[in-house]
């Protein structure tokens, strides 16, 4: 199996000059699992970039229910859209695993794209990318079937964590049942359902909780079918935007 560099990583966009001087004003922080970072709605002033651990992002209405936007993974960076426009969260940001992130506040952050206006580029094409897939997400939860969500999400998360498995190669989701639920904005039970049906396609295994997508290219293949359009995987948001080798 390989692994690509985090779609979400802002650093990819930058020179090594940029991300040096980027990587100086950021600070280490170890939060604890199920702790809340940030709340939607609430002010902030500060980016973060999670060093290891994930982070779920979730937005949540008055009579607490929720739909969760992305899991972040290492390498992802997160709460970059107060830091650009000054307004308030968009989601809610909670320790999903046990976390180290860097976080970066918004004063060192415009003081150093003054010096270097390629940040300012690099936080669009974040911005960017997230919208995006928030868009594509937003569209296939009333536009598709629950099948179609449950694969497209499956292969989203893995594609999203950089991970290309060789044919017939088992790979981890790190998704459980309830997680995808919040995710695709339907019940577990639904969910359950589909994954049963997945199961008996061998697509995946269940392990311990946890989902095992067993032929990431069938079921790539079975998202697009159902839609009649490619899955999204993560890849292809902002394919325009260069990454600095």
């Amino acid at each position: 199996m390989t692994t690509k560099a985090s779609h979400f990583d802002v650093f990819q966009w930058l020179s090594e000059e940029a991300a040096d001087a980027l990587q100086r004003v950021g600070r280490l922080k170890r939060i604890p699992a199920g702790s809340i970072i940030y709340v939607q709605a609430e002010p902030g002033d500060e980016m973060y970039r999670l060093v290891s651990g994930s982070v779920r992002l979730y937005v949540s209405n008055a009579d607490g229910r929720q739909l969760t936007f992305l899991l972040f993974g290492p390498g992802d960076c997160f709460g970059n859209a107060s830091v650009i426009d000054g307004g308030p969260r968009p989601q809610t940001a909670e320790v999903h695993e046990e976390c180290e992130i860097q976080v970066f506040d918004k004063k060192s952050i415009d003081a150093l794209r003054a010096r270097y206006p390629e940040i300012s580029d690099a936080l669009l094409y974040l911005t960017s990318r997230q919208s995006r897939i928030l868009s594509n997400f937003f569209a296939q939860s009333f536009l598709d079937q629950p099948a179609a969500r449950v694969a497209q999400r499956l292969v989203a998360e893995i594609s999203r964590h950089g991970l290309t498995p060789k044919k017939g190669e088992r790979v981890s989701a790190k998704l459980s049942q309830s997680e995808l639920a919040l995710m695709i904005g339907t019940a577990r039970q639904t969910v359950n359902k589909v994954l049963q049906r997945f199961k008996a396609d061998h697509l995946i295994a269940v392990d311990k909780g946890e989902l095992i997508v067993l032929d990431l290219p069938r079921l790539r293949a079975l998202a697009e079918e159902m839609t009649g359009i490619p899955s999204q995987d993560g890849a292809s948001d902002i394919d325009d935007t260069p990454a600095v080798s």
